[in-house]
């Protein structure tokens, strides 16, 4: 009965997600009635076709953050303090908040690009099988069109669009996605089968899948994976958010210090990596994870 009510409580948060994002989008539309002199056909031709419509930037990273601040992290959290006993509770094992691991947790996300830029090249090579064709070529056009409609939303012009682009961008999906995806799912899965690992990797593949980018289906399983280790070992929620932020965050920053001509690295190039790069890169990350854990057990031997 406890399992089955628990199956119904993801349902009912599943549900209440996908609602949530059809009223925030809604709303936010609303919002932008009065740039298009209230006409309705303007503003979902400027949503629909992005790329072609000036001066749509800020108002689709307007109605990126507001949706995403609705349907990822008010109506959650609304949904926890409704569903459980406490929000705080439910989202932690452990409550201590210790600087060394918000560094660890920051150089993991860095160590670990090299291996993940390795997955995104790999993913990108994959082919379908033969009788695919259609559906491969769908998945290329809407990852292309993507990748272009990340590249603008990524270049911003001055540090006001970059401080606005990194709340978008990355502080709003960091909390609300580990929201969901950590804090709610991972949770809840891992309540209900007993398998951490389980629930890590179910979290994980939602997470990925949710995006509706196969070519990028791989690098960001990976991802997912790496924040519910990350919550899983530590018992933290704010971890990997932290995580997921960084990510986030550091390649924006990278990304305008590049269009700016500040650094020469650019964080978009598609030189591939060496696979032995690749290898040293996720042997670390496993092993910043192992002194995560070590840490911990440190602090509670210590309390003790």
């Amino acid at each position: 009965m406890n399992q089955r009510n628990s199956w119904m409580d993801i349902l009912t948060f599943t549900l209440v997600v996908i609602c949530s994002l059809f009223v925030a989008q809604f709303i936010a539309l609303l919002c932008l009635l009065p740039f298009y002199d209230f006409k309705v056909d303007d503003v979902m031709f400027a949503i629909n076709h992005p790329l072609t419509s000036p001066g749509i930037k800020m108002q689709m990273l307007f109605m990126q953050g507001f949706t995403s601040l609705v349907a990822f992290i008010i109506a959650p959290l609304a949904f926890m303090k409704w569903k459980e006993q406490g929000i705080v509770s439910f989202l932690y094992r452990e409550v201590n908040l210790n600087p060394v691991l918000f560094l660890i947790a920051i150089v993991i996300m860095i160590i670990s690009m090299p291996f993940t830029s390795l997955l995104v090249e790999w993913n990108e090579s994959l082919k379908l099988p033969p009788g695919f064709e259609s559906i491969e070529m769908w998945a290329r056009q809407k990852e292309d069109f993507l990748k272009e409609l990340t590249q603008m939303l990524t270049k911003l012009d001055n540090f006001q669009e970059l401080f606005i682009g990194i709340v978008v961008i990355a502080l709003i999906p960091a909390v609300g996605e580990e929201l969901v995806f950590r804090g709610f799912l991972q949770n809840k899965i891992s309540r209900i089968t007993n398998s951490p690992h389980l629930a890590i990797w179910m979290a994980a593949f939602l997470f990925s899948a949710i995006h509706f980018q196969f070519y990028g289906f791989l690098p960001r399983l990976m991802l997912g994976a790496m924040f519910g280790y990350l919550y899983l070992v530590s018992g933290q929620f704010h971890l990997p958010v932290v995580a997921h932020f960084t990510n986030n965050g550091l390649t924006l920053v990278l990304i305008y210090l590049k269009n700016k001509g500040s650094i020469g690295f650019d964080i978009e190039s598609e030189e591939s990596i060496p696979v032995y790069i690749g290898i040293i890169s996720i042997c670390l990350t496993i092993g910043l994870f192992m002194l995560i854990k070590s840490q911990l057990k440190e602090e509670q031997v210590k309390s003790q």
